[in-house]
């Protein structure tokens, strides 16, 4: 089943979020930096787990992009999330209609797909 991973680009995303630090101390991190690291693990995980597993890269905003089409090289979608831009605002609606056309392009309208934000 293929997997398109969405990224909020908006301008939400560069808020500020504070972590507390194993050392006591707080490190500001903004919600894009929080899910970058997450999207590696997601990447990691599915790597591991399902490796005949074809996943797209989707950004959204207002807009949306596909950063990456249906691949299994995670090398390269982990590279893709350090070249995304920050864009206006959050339009998740925008991404949805996207990802059904990505999909329905690729795969045909009759096949299951998982959608990650």
């Amino acid at each position: 089943m293929p997997t398109v991973v969405l990224l909020d680009v908006s301008l939400s995303m560069t808020k500020p979020v504070s972590t507390p630090n194993p050392d006591s101390t707080t490190e500001e991190m903004t919600r894009r930096h929080l899910a970058h690291i997450g999207l590696h693990h997601i990447f990691d995980y599915i790597a591991a787990n399902d490796k005949m597993e074809f996943t797209a890269f989707v950004i959204y905003s207002s807009l949306y992009e596909v950063v990456m089409p249906f691949t299994r090289d995670y090398a390269e979608l982990k590279k893709a999330i350090s070249s995304v831009e920050t864009f206006d605002k959050t339009r998740l609606e925008t991404a949805l209609t996207g990802v059904t056309n990505i999909v329905v392009d690729q795969w045909g309208a009759a096949i299951p797909c998982q959608v990650r934000c």
